[in-house]
């Protein structure tokens, strides 16, 4: 990738040894942002609600389980009280374990990204959300320390930006390198406002002062990113690299999905502290509510936007199978009847079948077609 695109700078031996531009124009788009003003900021001891931290209430409701493929109805209520304080505490050490690595990456690359007040605020807000998470579960800890004792003797692993991994694979092309770190910013970020929405949904049931965090959280966050998103679409990329890039990054967003989202940790802890318990299996990403969203939820827009791959997923929906098995296909060519199949190779036999000349590619797990 990094030869094509020095070619596409100028060509020859001479361009090869030129560290090729990042960016074009990515100073206009900034400037715009440095413009705007900062009184969506929150402030953490003022505006949190902390005066309500004893109140009752849960910290994942209804809402977000079924979004993230979760069944705890075969449960009793102690148990459905373990898992929900074992997920609160790995939202608390994944957002601040994100947070911390877009300051870290900002922080490094800051002569490449070149001054900016959008990004210098994007580095003190962060700084704000990772004490903000600290401080929530210590919390968490406080009140069950029994619980805690169990928690810090499990794996550490959490939603720290998936796929970070490929910009250090990347090295040797830092423009793709950057194209991965905002990604993964973005599309977390889209994350933590969706997982937002989902708890004012179920507002009667959470936690008050958990749901103050969320509600103060997503409104900074929601003014990051079009701060990612100036730094997508300025990079030096061509579509085809893009889309490339952005399969990747949704193969390592599934394959990691239950470890990244802190549910392999939650139910890790389940087994420990509630041996008798019976959680069923979480589905695959793409037999989620979750990725239904990713594709079609206006939160996830932009991050649809930035990835190809994602929009040509999206454009390609089909009717979710009634039973187990891949949801998704990719259709090149014109409408297509959508029948009612018990997985996603039946639906595609009975497109082939019916429509012969219709190309049709199946994506492995590991991208393969």
């Amino acid at each position: 990738m990094g030869r094509a695109r020095a070619a596409r700078h100028g060509g020859g031996a001479l361009s090869a040894l030129v560290d090729p531009p990042l960016h074009d124009d990515l100073g206009a788009a900034c400037a715009k942002l440095d413009r705007r003003k900062t009184n969506y900021r929150f402030d953490l001891e003022r505006d949190i609600d902390w005066r309500r931290l004893d109140q009752p209430g849960l910290h994942v409701g209804p809402t977000l389980l079924h979004m993230l493929g979760v069944d705890l109805g075969g449960l009793d209520d102690e148990t459905v009280l373990v898992f929900d304080w074992a997920y609160a505490i790995a939202v608390c050490e994944a957002f601040h374990d994100l947070e911390a690595t877009v300051v870290r990456f900002t922080d490094d690359a800051a002569t490449r990204l070149g001054p900016s007040r959008s990004v210098q605020w994007l580095g003190e807000e962060k700084r704000k959300h990772m004490a903000l998470f600290e401080r929530y579960a210590g919390v968490l800890r406080a009140r069950r320390p029994d619980l805690a004792r169990q928690w810090d003797r499990l794996p550490r692993s959490t939603l720290a930006l998936p796929g970070s991994g490929e910009a250090e694979d990347a090295g040797t092309d830092p423009i793709a390198a950057h194209y991965v770190f905002w990604l993964n910013t973005l599309f977390f970020e889209e994350f933590t406002i969706f997982l937002a929405h989902c708890l004012e949904r179920d507002r009667g049931l959470i936690q008050p002062t958990w749901a103050s965090v969320h509600r103060y959280h997503m409104r900074e966050e929601m003014q990051h990113l079009p701060t990612d998103m100036a730094h997508l679409d300025a990079l030096v990329l061509s579509p085809a690299e893009r889309l490339t890039l952005s399969k990747a990054f949704l193969f390592r967003v599934e394959e990691g999905f239950r470890v990244d989202f802190g549910l392999a940790r939650a139910t890790a802890l389940l087994a420990v502290a509630c041996p008798s318990a019976r959680l069923p299996a979480i589905p695959p990403l793409r037999q989620l509510p979750l990725f239904a969203a990713m594709l079609q939820d206006k939160v996830f827009r932009r991050s649809r936007q930035a990835a190809p791959y994602l929009a040509e997923l999206a454009g390609c929906l089909v009717q979710p199978a009634a039973a187990a098995g891949q949801t998704l296909s990719v259709l090149d060519g014109g409408p297509t009847p959508r029948p009612r199949a018990a997985s996603l190779a039946a639906l595609l036999q009975d497109v082939a079948s019916r429509q012969p000349d219709l190309p049709i590619t199946y994506l492995e797990g590991d991208g393969t077609q």
